[in-house]
Parts: structure tokens; sequence; C-alpha cells
């Protein structure tokens, strides 16, 4: 195409130097000439002018990808803060030393044993339930490490803490 314009161009350059060195009026531009170089350079220009829609439409879009690909990284930034902090509060709660002593009055050696025996038998599928006696469970449940619904028996939190805290601890019962 741009070889089609480039001739005829060249072509139209010539009669126009040819009619200004001759200083004849007349110059010989064929008409057709004419409306073969306006028709391309028309379709030139609307084929510039789709270009320019597409770099337009690709600018936008790249804008719009750069604002998303901003706010990723904000909150990116945020969620690694976060996470910062919250390591930060597990560090400052783990280093905090849970003793069983402030359960002490009201806790017993024989509380404790018996709570561990009632976790390791919930442990094992195939002991068919915890070897507890009756008393046992009840005192269980009175100092809140048991809870009961109908027949079933779990551990609660405070349970829980009480196994955490004394775990490692050799237990034992006279």
């Amino acid at each position: 195409m741009t070889t089609d314009i480039t001739e005829l161009a060249h072509r139209l350059k010539l009669e126009v130097h040819r009619a200004v060195s001759n200083f004849s009026p007349q110059m010989n531009i064929k008409t057709r000439d004419l409306k073969e170089l306006v028709e391309v350079l028309e379709k030139t220009q609307a084929g510039e002018k789709q270009w320019r829609e597409v770099v337009d439409a690709f600018c936008a879009d790249d804008a719009d990808w750069h604002k998303l690909t901003n706010s990723n990284n904000e909150l990116i930034a945020l969620l690694s803060q976060a996470l910062c902090k919250q390591a930060d509060r597990i560090a400052e709660l783990e280093s905090r030393t849970v003793t069983i002593e402030p359960f002490r009055s009201f806790v017993t050696d024989a509380d404790l044993a018996a709570l561990h025996r009632f976790a390791e038998c919930c442990d094992d599928p195939e002991s068919g339930g915890h070897d507890l006696e009756k008393e046992q469970v009840r005192r269980l449940e009175e100092i809140g490490a048991l809870r009961r619904s109908g027949r079933i028996h779990w551990i609660t939190e405070f349970g829980d803490v009480l196994i955490s805290v004394t775990a490692g601890i050799k237990v034992e019962v006279e």
C-alpha cells in the first residue's frame, strides 16, 4: 500500500515540477490518479484511526491492570503486616508459662490422672470408651474438666488446659 501511495505521489510531483518548470498552467494530472490517491489516503487514515483505537484500548486496559496490581500489592502488604502482628502475638502468648499451681486449690493429682486417662481412652478408638469409675467422672464434671450430654462425655476447654499444662508431667495417684 505504501508503494502505491509513493508511486502516485511521485507521479503527481513530477507533473507539478514539469508544469512549474515549463510555466504551463495546464498540468497533465489525471483525475483518476488524484481520486486513487485520495482513496488510498482515506483508507490509510481509517486504518490509522483503528490502530489508534486499539492503542487507546490497550492503554486503558494497561492502566486498569496497573490499578489492579497496585491494589493487590496493597492488600498483600496489609495481610503481611497482619500476619507479622499475629506472629508476634503468638510468640508473646507462647512465651507465657502456664502452670497447674493456680488450679491446685480445687484440682487434685487424682483428678489430673483421671482426666489424662479419659483423654487416652478417647484418643484410642478401639478402647470402647473410658474406663473411669462413676465417682471419677462425676468429680471431673464437678471441677469443669468434663461435660456430659446424656450418656456422652467430652473434655471441656478447661480440661484441655489442664491436660496441656500437665502434659509430660507424670501424675501418680497413691
